[in-house]
């Protein structure tokens, strides 16, 4: 869903997020005052920012996309302890 964002980069071009390959340094995130939408600003090591500006929608779906990344993380990281585990075991 990261597609339906609309983003830019700090020059004011268009970004696509599958192309980027930095680490995020910092995150920002504001709701806007009627409460419809809300923008993020993401800043990468080097220092450049991408600002996406999503609706309810786009932004639960973002949340959902993390939640979903952040389970596969976890259950890599277990089974990556298991393995070691596994490995030490006489």
């Amino acid at each position: 869903m990261f597609e339906a964002l609309r983003c830019i980069d700090h020059d004011g071009g268009r970004h696509d997020l599958g192309n980027g390959n930095g680490t995020l340094d910092k995150f920002h995130l504001g709701v806007s005052a009627d409460g419809r939408s809300c923008m993020m600003i993401l800043i990468d090591e080097n220092r450049h920012a991408i600002r996406c500006t999503a609706d309810f929608a786009q932004f639960n779906a973002f949340i959902a996309n993390l939640n979903r990344a952040a389970a596969e993380m976890a259950r890599a990281a277990t089974g990556l302890t298991t393995k070691s585990r596994r490995a030490a075991a006489p």
